[in-house]
């Protein structure tokens, strides 16, 4: 997080210092190689866009001025993601809401923010599946690529977490 070059294990240790100071519980693993390094990071339990935005103070990628590109050698690369005990948790919460409703959207709360989960069914009978933060008129589309409650379920809880 400083100017001064410090190794990914060293900053390793000040992402998980802080982590605890804003209560996130999380797996903090660095590695070196020849042409960088890497910190990657698994959230258990807390908000991932807030370990996100902590982690990402320790990434260091050189770019060309001119082009923008990457440049070889030396770059600190950061990847920050939910852990599957905390997507499974999520997932949980939107599935014990949606066992309770009656209709294709119910609502649910996760973290403090509420949310309606919705599922359409096309003319032509394929179910589609939304997220949607309370209070925002957008309408997050879970279900692209698979019409399956499943995936949709795995999209909302990496969108929420």
């Amino acid at each position: 997080m400083s100017s001064k070059y410090t190794s990914a294990a060293e900053d390793a240790i000040t992402i998980r210092q802080a982590f605890k100071l804003a209560g996130i519980k999380a797996s903090v693993r660095s590695e070196q190689y020849s042409g960088g390094s890497s910190i990657h990071v698994r959230v258990k339990k807390g908000s991932v866009q807030e370990a996100k935005a902590i982690a990402q103070k320790c990434e260091k990628i050189s770019r060309c001025k001119a082009s923008g590109e990457i440049l070889n050698g030396g770059n600190r690369y950061v990847s920050v993601s939910a852990s599957e005990t905390l997507l499974d948790e999520i997932m949980q919460i939107i599935w014990n809401a949606g066992a309770e409703a009656v209709r294709d959207a119910f609502s649910f709360e996760y973290a403090g923010r509420h949310y309606k989960f919705i599922r359409s069914v096309s003319n032509i009978g394929e179910s589609h599946y939304y997220l949607q933060t309370v209070g925002s008129l957008t309408l997050e589309h879970l279900s692209k690529y698979s019409t399956n409650l499943q995936h949709a379920l795995e999209a909302a809880a990496e969108k929420i977490a």
